[in-house]
């Protein structure tokens, strides 16, 4: 009931909007963003490779993603979606309880979740990037307290300690990008619109 309560909040119009909007009718109207922001623009959906995963109306994929973030200090390893994803079938109230109302076959997301490790140990929902300036934390549970130290963290590609857990380097989709101070610089003043 909560969930679709939620999904009816539309989020804060931000300069994007306008911008994105004016662009369907004329693609011309990109040219309207200061040099710093239009050069951020190329980069979050090339070479940054940031539209990956952040795209549509929520700059969200709403996937789970493993980006090898760094544990908070004396705090252990967060298995992310693995912590739950075994035992989501069986859920009392999921979808396929004998509570739910939803006719058979229609809880699809739910009745073919991959099981597999590699896709669910250490991996995170891909958080909207709408209003991401406004934030004071970044990371599924703080890491980060600076969005330039967010970038350089996607920018460095660590391999983060999950891959540790089951004998393997990583299991971070991130790869390193060999961006510039410049291009990180031109990259924020994009995010600064979202």
């Amino acid at each position: 009931m909560i969930a679709a309560f939620e999904e009816t909040l539309l989020p804060n119009a931000t300069a994007w909007d306008s911008i994105a909007k004016e662009a369907a009718r004329d693609p011309n109207a990109l040219r309207q963003l200061p040099d710093s922001a239009l050069r951020g623009f190329d980069l979050f959906s090339g070479k940054a490779r940031c539209s990956s995963c952040h795209s549509g109306p929520f700059l969200t994929d709403g996937d789970f993603h493993n980006t090898g973030m760094p544990e908070r200090d004396g705090a252990t390893i967060d298995m992310g979606r693995q912590a739950v994803v075994a035992q989501l079938k069986y859920r009392e109230f999921s979808c396929l309880s004998i509570y739910s109302d939803a006719p058979n076959g229609e809880c699809p997301k739910v009745e073919y979740l991959s099981l597999a490790m590699e896709r669910a140990l250490g991996t995170f929902k891909t958080p909207s990037l709408r209003g991401v300036t406004q934030r004071t934390v970044f990371g599924h549970s703080g890491q980060f307290t600076t969005l330039e130290d967010m970038l350089n963290h996607y920018n460095d590609a660590p391999q983060g300690a999950h891959g540790r857990l089951v004998g393997q380097s990583t299991l971070s989709e991130l790869v390193p990008l060999g961006l510039s101070p410049a291009d990180l610089s031109d990259l924020r003043a994009f995010l600064d619109l979202l």
